[in-house]
């Protein structure tokens, strides 16, 4: 059996899964989580309480009966992608967990245009020069907060911080790494120049793990040893980034299906071999990071999506969720007369713009909250149809690949599966598995023996 854990941006999961991929009824553990925000754009989690729900979360699953009764073999992580601690000597964090949504470093970008451009920093990582990535953060953090900077040993993402506090050591798979924009995607190695653009040296970056890399249960400091008898002989996997995992998890490891995953963001991604070299274009739009040595992972995404959806219902009133689905099924598309920019969070796909803010327009005496809700649900619609007619135009996904979407985004309005159809001009469909990135983990981990 494995232990799955999945590390988002709204929750930390754990379960118990079968070799196959299929979960243990009663094992699902879920305790939610929210970051720090602050006016200027801050987005932020504290690592160490971050840390310490991964371990109750950990500890409340094997507690469980079904999972009492198991014999685990494997434990797999799932993390959000493109977060940023600082760590000083002996693993303790300099800096807060920096997320995805934090734009506080978008004015950071002037050095590293300097030196690159950004279609030769596309080609070199597969990333944008934006926020999200670690060189602008780490350049705003060396000018606006020198002291932490200074004390800082190591650059960590929170997978590695997290098995650092588990094990006393980590080590970064390529899955994470090449979502910090200072992976060379080539060579598989830090690039060095980059980094060195972002103002550090790439000794202080977390070491990358090899193919065969895992850590055994008795690696765990004595405490969790202790705490988790049942993963004595267990294997643990380094951190995936939850996007691959999401792609394995609702089976689509091949260019022949397109994951669609739509929670408080939103990733649509495709799987293909390394081996297709793809040529991508940056005013597509469209990073390229790593599976693994052998697969990339090909796509865009959202940085609104649920979490846009979320504001307006809570600043607005509404009727019953059955009401309301209802009063949406019966309206006809644009029949609200207005016009969302819904970058609430910024924006990232396809333009990449850290300066984006929402903006509502055309809104008369008797526009009411559905008309609004209406219109950031079609404009979420659009945008995601937009990153996935880039995978097709880009022959990144084959022409006749299946959309599959999941997400509980989909659940609380139906209608959004309808108009995704109408705005990429094909079906979807719902994929089966509501704990993606959970079997993912699993399915990543497993096959590494």
């Amino acid at each position: 059996m494995t232990l799955s854990v999945d590390i988002g941006s709204s929750s930390v999961r754990a379960a118990i899964f079968t070799p196959d991929g299929c979960e243990v009824p009663g094992t699902l553990i879920r305790i939610r989580i929210s970051p720090f925000t602050s006016a200027d754009g801050g987005m932020w989690y504290d690592p160490e309480a971050l840390a310490q729900t991964v371990v109750e979360v950990i500890s409340k699953c094997l507690k469980t009966r079904p999972a009492r009764e198991c014999s685990i073999a494997t434990v797999g992580f799932s993390t959000f992608m493109h977060s940023l601690v600082g760590g000083d000597n002996v693993g303790r964090p300099t800096t807060p967990l920096y997320s995805w949504g934090d734009t506080r470093s978008r004015g950071s970008s002037k050095k590293l245009l300097e030196v690159f451009d950004p279609a030769e920093l596309h080609h070199r990582t597969g990333c944008f020069v934006h926020s999200s990535y670690w060189p602008l953060k780490l350049a705003w953090l060396r000018k606006v907060h020198p002291a932490d900077f200074r004390k800082t040993r190591k650059w960590l993402s929170f997978g590695d911080f997290l098995f650092l506090k588990l094990f006393g050591e980590s080590k970064c798979g390529l899955s994470i790494a090449s979502s910090t924009g200072l992976l060379n995607r080539h060579t598989l190695a830090w690039d060095e120049s980059v980094a060195a653009a972002a103002g550090i040296n790439p000794v202080g970056l977390p070491e990358l793990a090899q193919p065969d890399t895992f850590f055994q249960g008795a690696m765990l400091r004595p405490e969790f040893q202790k705490r988790w008898k049942p993963l004595a002989d267990a294997r643990f996997l380094p951190a995936f980034g939850d996007g691959a995992c999401s792609n394995f998890g609702n089976d689509c490891a091949t260019p022949d299906r397109i994951a669609m995953n739509v929670g408080t963001t939103a990733g649509v991604r495709v799987c293909l071999p390394a081996s297709t070299k793809p040529k991508l274009d940056p005013k597509d739009g469209l990073w390229c990071y790593r599976v693994d040595e052998k697969r990339l992972l090909v796509g865009g995404a959202l940085s609104n999506a649920g979490n846009s959806l979320a504001w307006v219902r809570a600043n607005f009133r509404f009727p019953s969720p059955g009401e309301l689905n209802d009063l949406l099924e019966k309206r006809l598309p644009g029949s609200h007369g207005l016009t969302v920019l819904p970058f609430l969070a910024g924006e990232r796909s396809p333009d990449w713009n850290d300066d984006a803010v929402g903006v509502i327009s055309g809104l008369r005496l008797d526009s009411d909250p559905v008309d609004i809700l209406h219109a950031f649900l079609e404009s979420l619609a659009s945008r995601l149809a937009m990153i996935a007619k880039a995978l097709y135009r880009t022959r990144a996904a084959r022409p006749n690949a299946e959309i599959m979407v999941s997400g509980g985004v989909f659940e609380a309005y139906p209608i959004l599966l309808r108009m995704l159809s109408e705005s990429v001009g094909r079906s979807v469909q719902l994929a089966e598995n509501s704990e993606g990135s959970l079997r993912g983990a699993v399915l990543l981990a497993t096959e590494k023996k």
